[in-house]
């Protein structure tokens, strides 16, 4: 059961168009405003396939999810019009003309016609969804007909063809991740369990050790959080430290690539703790970085076989902590967001300083 179903993870999402490369001297510089934007937790960004459509997750500010036109960096739908509030981050189908999202107590079906953005269908949940710490995503089938999504530790698969809304799992709260797999086999994964079970449509389920944070766009990478201490030192009220030790796998055969360990000192600092290790964390679609925002405060890009930091950005460490990044398809863009310090907009330059 095991071996079949790693082998599933490679298959995960949807194929990822041929991209140009970011190269080992890259560095992402110039930092600049992406849109009329704030960024408040939760925050979230995904690209489309084809890196023409940015789907943005607004916060506490705006309670809603954007798409914006990546080269004019306006935005050209709004989960606001629906009037409704946004409880989950969005998903790109593999043609780039689809997206799905849950906005209250629907899930919204969007096309991309030659008038623009538009609501093609919405498929009524049957209860409000509800606001999360983090955004939790939405998961597509691989042939597109189906989604899932995670509420209030439930996880629900809704029909894109029929509208058929039925709960597949639940573990009261502790669920805050689910991805759909090919053959329906779900990859559900619980935090305060601190694993990951597989669930197929028929048969019992299989539990992996480990929190399966991320899969890379192509589905052969996995970002696994394999253990987190906490040590007290001292007043409880005044030093803690946290540590987060994260693997990155080759799902098929679920190998080591590289390990690294996060570090929160737990010092108070502007009157809150850095708990909060790792906030986002997003792969290149070339497979061979990380991008990961911290709660320190940090951007962090790193390399995949390594684990090594190649970049470190330290723009919203003096402003809470960055809340989330990700790299455009073709590499050249990374965008970012602090808490209370907006959307930035970096491009890829040589090391050099040398444009592209």
């Amino acid at each position: 059961m095991l071996s079949r179903t790693v082998l599933l993870l490679g298959a995960l999402l949807t194929p990822v168009p041929a991209v140009s490369q970011i190269a080992a001297d890259d560095i992402y510089v110039d930092p600049k405003p992406f849109g009329p934007r704030d960024a408040s937790l939760p925050w979230h960004v995904v690209f489309s396939p084809d890196g023409k459509w940015a789907g943005i997750v607004d916060g506490h500010g705006r309670l809603s999810v954007d798409i914006f036109d990546v080269s004019t960096q306006r935005a050209v739908w709004s989960s606001s019009r629906e009037n409704k509030k946004f409880a989950h981050r969005g998903v790109f189908a593999a043609n780039s003309r689809r997206f799905v999202t849950v906005a209250g107590d629907d899930l919204l079906l969007l096309a991309l016609s030659e008038d623009g953005w538009k609501t093609e269908k919405k498929i009524p949940l049957g209860f409000e969804t509800v606001w999360p710490t983090y955004p939790a995503p939405v998961s597509l089938s691989a042939d597109g007909e189906k989604a899932v999504f995670v509420d209030r530790g439930h996880v629900w698969r809704v029909s894109l063809i029929n509208g058929k809304v039925e709960r597949v799992a639940s573990t009261a709260n502790d669920v805050f991740h689910a991805y759909i797999l090919p053959d329906d086999i779900l990859a559900v994964v619980s935090a305060q369990k601190f694993q990951t079970r597989l669930i197929p449509e028929q048969g019992p389920a299989e539990e992996l050790p480990g929190v399966l944070l991320n899969p890379s766009p192509d589905g052969s990478l996995w970002l696994v959080a394999t253990d987190l201490h906490k040590f007290d030192m001292g007043s409880r009220h005044e030093k803690r430290e946290y540590r987060l030790a994260l693997a990155i796998l080759e799902a098929k055969s679920m190998k080591e690539i590289s390990s690294f360990e996060l570090r929160s000192s737990g010092q108070k600092e502007k009157g809150k703790y850095r708990r909060r290790l790792l906030i986002a964390a997003e792969f290149s679609t070339d497979n061979k970085y990380l991008v990961t925002a911290l709660g320190t405060g940090f951007i962090e890009i790193r390399e995949t076989q390594t684990g090594e930091v190649i970049q470190r950005i330290d723009t919203y460490r003096d402003l809470n902590y960055a809340i989330g990044a990700a790299f455009s398809p073709d590499g050249s863009l990374l965008l970012t967001g602090g808490r209370n310090a907006g959307v930035l907009r970096w491009s890829r330059a040589k090391q050099a300083g040398e444009g592209k």
